[in-house]
């Protein structure tokens, strides 16, 4: 089985066309998605539920909006109890600007690697509809990820689009349960790929083009707020707060 794990926030337009594309990407009745709802107040609940006549999927919901990082760890600690040895989670952003073409090769490749990350950095990557601030936020960030992580094979450390063992997941939640991922924010997803590298797993990378230009609506990141967190991630990591 393969589960979809996909925080969401204010993506009610984008979960249809999610939906379509995750079900052209892989075999009928051999997927679930998982939405966790990060107190959106739009239409995400009703079309999700409208959506769920057709397609296996559910959400996972609360009030108040507490970024990605929050909503990835109530997402994996849901999940993971139900995973099988030969099941895998996907995880991905909400707004279809994943390359779903490279869908196949990572679930192929999660055959011999715990984790399969989704690089546009890596050699034939890219990005596609960046504004000029998210782009330098995002080269940065990135380049000083690699500057201080130095986690082989990874150029790409932010990226939502992975795939995960449930080999290596398991083992993560027994060494860090309700702490599998303590950043809310953004940088959880950094967070999260350095706990598991500390646990051993073995990663490889597929270049990937994300295009924005896919997405309906305007990104929900705050950009200040971003900043400190992944400073913070930092400071945390050079303490210690990461270790098992």
């Amino acid at each position: 089985m393969i589960y979809f794990l996909i925080p969401s926030y204010e993506d009610a337009p984008n979960i249809k066309n999610l939906a379509i594309n995750i079900s052209k990407s892989v075999k009928p009745n051999k997927y679930k998605i998982v939405i966790i709802d990060d107190g959106s107040t739009d239409e995400t609940i009703k079309v999700i539920d409208k959506l769920s006549k057709k397609f296996p999927i559910n959400r996972i919901g609360y009030y108040q909006n507490k970024g990605p990082g929050y909503a990835f760890n109530i997402g994996f600690r849901s999940v993971i109890p139900r995973l099988k040895e030969e099941d895998i989670v996907v995880t991905m952003e909400a707004d279809s600007s994943s390359d779903f073409k490279k869908l196949p090769s990572m679930i192929s490749k999660s055959e011999l690697f715990d984790i399969v990350l989704a690089s546009p950095f890596a050699k034939g990557g890219r990005f596609i509809g960046l504004d000029i601030n998210r782009k330098i936020l995002t080269y940065t960030a990135n380049y000083l990820d690699t500057l201080i992580f130095r986690i082989p094979n990874v150029k790409t450390y932010s990226s939502f689009y992975r795939v995960y063992s449930s080999k290596i997941l398991k083992k993560a939640l027994k060494a860090y349960n309700k702490n599998l991922i303590s950043d809310p924010g953004f940088s959880g997803v950094v967070e999260f790929l350095i706990k598991l590298d500390k646990l051993g797993a073995k990663v490889c990378e597929v270049p990937t083009v994300l295009d924005w230009r896919k997405r309906i609506g305007k990104s929900k990141m705050k950009v200040t707020k971003t900043i400190i967190n992944h400073l913070t991630m930092y400071q945390r990591y050079f303490i210690g707060r990461y270790n098992i």
